[in-house]
């Protein structure tokens, strides 16, 4: 027996080993329970989830849009947007010029009110 084969031999047998001595004596364990799911957008009460403010979420299912200030593509490419949500969800979406739910524009800079902040790219205020 060559020395390559024996050293080949000796790290199959460590390795095999380890492996052996790490499903006996694993390092973590991993805990699987049927607890409540924290579901970001769910009907269920606020509990301090991942949203920023209390049930967020529009009060029916149609929603009214208005897109200012974007350029003809940006502004075709929302509207497919909305095209796409609405046909997958049961949202429907529908343009107005005052009053809207979604304001949608392409400007560059924040506009913050009193106490209003942009919660994130494209975020409720």
């Amino acid at each position: 027996m060559g020395w390559k084969m024996l050293i080949t031999l000796i790290i199959v047998l460590a390795f095999s080993s380890m492996l052996f001595f790490y499903f006996l004596f694993p390092g973590n364990r991993i805990e699987f329970s049927m607890g409540p799911r924290n579901y970001n957008f769910s009907i269920q009460d606020y509990g301090g989830g991942m949203q920023f403010y209390p049930n967020i979420r529009y009060p029916d299912s149609e929603i009214s849009y208005r897109i200012e200030n974007c350029p003809l593509g940006r502004q075709d490419e929302m509207e497919s947007a909305f095209d796409i949500i609405g046909e997958e969800t049961i949202l429907e979406f529908y343009p107005v010029l005052s009053d809207e739910q979604i304001s949608v524009t392409c400007d560059d800079r924040a506009i913050v009110e009193k106490n209003l902040f942009v919660a994130g790219e494209g975020g409720p205020t």
